[in-house]
């Protein structure tokens, strides 16, 4: 079962431990935000490294809960972490899934945890050819968005001109270090001005940004939004019971 948003987390756990014969419980993620005894817990970082991989494809069995508490962290389904935890999900029936959000950046992120719900994590459906998600339980989902509009001045809008060509220079390989660094540099200018300020590139549940007309906080308010609408987009398409 996939659980999306606001959740009770501890009380379905215990339900679930109530209903099944568990010998042993596995928790990966990276946020862990309930207690329960007797469980190991695993960063999601860890999940591929040889020490964690080996023992667990031992020691997981049919009777094994396997917990994923925030584990949509990356946005390629081919990943290697991902594919490591396919292999620990597989050996168990027993899974239970927590996500806030139920995507990364896109609707199609939602396959990763659909993908670690089913009997055969590695078969990846297609996200368009599915019209309604079962086994899923929404809860409240919030992001609230407070924009504070803060002007620039010309000495600044110059400053921000010849950093982005210092960048674009220094960038060989990887392109979206560009809009980073250049979101880098406005957000120090726009603390600068008002304070206590969020960046536009962590989405949270409630966000105080600073916006300015430069196109790199624009394109970022932009990607706010798109998240925005594929989270609602995804929740039309979950069955939830």
């Amino acid at each position: 079962m996939i659980y999306i948003g606001e959740q009770k987390k501890q009380e379905i756990i215990a339900a679930f431990l109530q209903k099944n014969a568990v010998d042993k419980i596995f928790i990966i993620g990276s946020n862990l935000d309930f207690e329960l005894n007797n469980a190991e817990f695993i960063k999601f970082s860890d999940v591929i490294m040889y020490k964690f991989f080996y023992r667990l494809l031992q020691e997981i069995s049919r009777n094994t809960l396997v917990i994923l508490n925030e584990c949509l962290q990356k946005t390629n389904r081919h990943d290697l972490a991902y594919n490591c935890i396919r292999r620990y999900v597989l050996q168990t029936s027993h899974r239970i899934i927590f996500n806030y959000y139920p995507i990364k950046q896109a609707e199609e992120d939602f396959m990763i945890l659909w993908d670690m719900a089913q009997p055969n994590p590695f078969l990846k459906d297609s996200y368009r050819y599915i019209s309604k998600f079962n086994d899923v339980q929404c809860g409240k989902i919030e992001l609230d968005l407070n924009i504070n509009h803060i002007d620039v001045d010309e000495k600044f809008v110059n400053e921000y001109a010849k950093e982005k060509i210092k960048i674009i220079d220094s960038v060989n390989k990887d392109p979206d270090v560009i809009p980073r660094r250049l979101l880098k540099f406005v957000e120090k200018y726009k603390n600068k001005k008002q304070g206590g300020l969020d960046s536009l590139s962590q989405i949270k549940k409630e966000m105080n940004v600073g916006v300015t007309s430069l196109p790199v906080d624009q394109y970022y308010l932009s990607q706010i939004y798109n998240f925005k609408k594929g989270v609602q987009n995804v929740v039309e398409k979950i069955q939830c019971k």
